[in-house]
């Protein structure tokens, strides 16, 4: 507050405070990328596994340290997906199928449902070189929030979580 004394008068003027702000950390599984201007800007949701699975979904026998993965969409939804370091995000839509070719590995690929819902990702066929994965929705998903990662390690050992 800033007091003026004029003629006589005695004049109080409240100025707004700068509160401070502390920055907390992002839980285990989800942190904001936030621009640092004063313009508002959608936030973007960053997911990361809390903890590796301990049984693989499914084993794939890599083709000269390369995978074919299938990806079968048989919800109703769009479903965004990317192989981090090797594609763009894509779309694919409900009902559809596509096949990412000649996959280096390790490889991660990441998915979400355009509409947030929840994915259960379940391996269909594994054959030398090429898996093939079912993308369905998933009503219970309570047990982990995360959105559905899907790792290929160098053994061949595929993980979701």
């Amino acid at each position: 507050m800033i007091g003026l004394v004029c003629a006589g008068l005695s004049l109080a003027i409240a100025l707004p405070v700068t509160a401070q702000t502390t920055q907390t950390q992002p839980s285990p599984t989800e942190s904001e990328s936030v621009p640092q201007n004063s313009q508002p800007q959608e936030r973007q949701r960053v997911f990361r596994p809390t903890s590796q699975p301990e049984d693989p979904i499914a084993t794939i026998t890599p083709d000269n340290g390369k995978v074919d993965v299938e990806l079968k969409n048989n919800t109703n939804a769009e479903i965004e997906y990317q192989a981090l370091g090797y594609t763009e995000n894509q779309v694919l839509e409900g009902g559809e199928e596509h096949t990412l070719l000649d996959l280096p590995i390790p490889v991660t690929i990441r998915m979400a449902r355009q509409d947030d819902g929840f994915i259960k990702v379940l391996p269909i066929s594994s054959t030398e070189g090429k898996l093939e994965v079912s993308l369905d929705e998933d009503r219970n998903y309570y047990d982990d929030p995360n959105l559905p990662v899907m790792e290929i390690h160098e053994d061949g050992k595929v993980f979701v979580y």
